[in-house]
Order: structure tokens, then C-alpha cells, then sequence
């Protein structure tokens, strides 16, 4: 990690006094420790912009990801449009490792507060906010969104629910006139609903 090398400096210092205690006085010293710190700092500074640019190229590293403000704003304004399009009363976004977790954590707790509140969101699983994990669990919203849920079942569950596909990768589902709480329907659309997957 580049923090690591915030104590190279200290540890030098510590280590050429180490050596020879006598010496911490000289000025010969403390000028070498001087221009020595001076060195990586500027030395870091000037590479800190392309170092930053490598580092972002990729955006999705599994557990962690990088989303541009920008970008993020954009796709919680369509969200939102979404939802007012529809009157979602709640998105449930369905964590999957193949789409990206960390991704659709961006949109779970970004996205309500770049919208001021104006929707609710949950995940199905590493949902941090616990007062809204347990509210949503046994509670009946009336239209609901999954945003990446698994629907290799789907016609079969069509003839029972009133849900639409109203988009595609990632497959958004809207749900209408429901009547099961989130605990039911992880049950019908095979998702787990849990704060951990362990």
C-alpha cells in the first residue's frame, strides 16, 4: 500500500540514529534526513496524477469499486425516472458477483442520497444500513423494482404475480400489486435475503 510509505522517512531517521547515537546532533545529519524527505516527497507529488489515472483504470476489482461521480449521478437520475415512472415503492438491488457487488452497493447508497430521499433502496445481502434491512424484511410494498434478479423461472412466475421486464442487462423487474413481504419474494425469485451470505 502506498500508506506504507508515509514512515519511510521516520524509520530512516530512527535507524540512522540507531546506528550512532552520537551523530543525531550534527547538522551534516539532519541536512541528509532533510533532503532525503524532501526527495521522496517530490518525488511522489510528481507521479501522484499518473499513478491515481493507472490505478482507475479498472473499476471493478470484486469487493471494491471506482464509479465516477458523474457517471453515478447520471444512472440514479434515470433510476429515479425510473421509479416516478412507475411509482416504485421500493428497488431492491440483488447482489450477484457476476454483475458486480460492490457496483450495485454503489447504487444501493449513493443513489438515495444524490436523489434527497426520494426513493428506497435495500440489497439483498451486505445491506449495512440494519435498520433498513430489518424494516424492509417483513414488510408489503405494493410496486417494487429488482435490479438484477435471476429469472430463469419467470413465465412460470408471470402466471402468478403481476411482474414486467421493463429492461435488460442489467434486467430490471417491476413488480406490481404486490402482496408478499421481501422475505416472501426472495423465497419466489431464488434470492437470499440476509446481511451476510456466510
Amino acid at each position: 500500500s502506498v500508506r506504507m510509505f508515509l514512515a519511510v522517512p521516520l524509520l530512516l531517521g530512527l535507524a540512522l540514529y540507531w546506528i550512532n547515537p552520537q551523530l543525531k546532533n550534527l547538522t551534516t545529519w539532519n541536512w541528509a534526513i532533510i533532503v532525503l524527505v524532501l526527495f521522496i516527497g517530490i518525488r511522489k507529488i510528481s507521479t501522484y496524477s499518473s499513478c491515481i489515472d493507472k490505478q482507475t483504470e479498472t473499476t471493478n476489482f470484486g469487493p471494491i469499486a471506482i464509479k465516477n461521480l458523474d457517471e453515478l449521478t447520471q444512472k440514479c437520475d434515470e433510476l429515479k425516472e425510473l421509479t416516478k415512472t412507475y411509482n416504485v415503492d421500493l428497488v431492491v438491488f440483488i447482489a450477484d458477483w457476476r454483475y458486480g457487488v460492490a457496483e450495485i452497493g454503489h447504487y444501493n447508497y449513493a443513489c438515495p442520497v444524490l436523489q434527497e430521499n426520494t426513493m428506497n433502496t435495500v440489497m439483498n445481502v451486505y445491506e449495512r444500513r440494519t435498520w433498513i434491512f430489518n424494516n424492509e424484511k417483513n414488510k408489503v410494498r405494493k410496486n417494487l423494482l429488482l435490479y438484477n434478479p435471476n429469472l430463469k423461472n419467470i413465465e412460470e412466475i408471470k402466471q402468478k404475480m403481476d411482474c414486467t421486464i421493463i429492461q435488460k442487462s442489467p434486467h430490471l423487474l417491476l413488480i406490481e400489486n404486490n402482496d408478499k413481504t421481501l422475505m416472501e419474494l426472495s423465497k419466489t425469485f431464488d434470492f437470499p435475503y440476509k446481511r451476510h451470505t456466510y
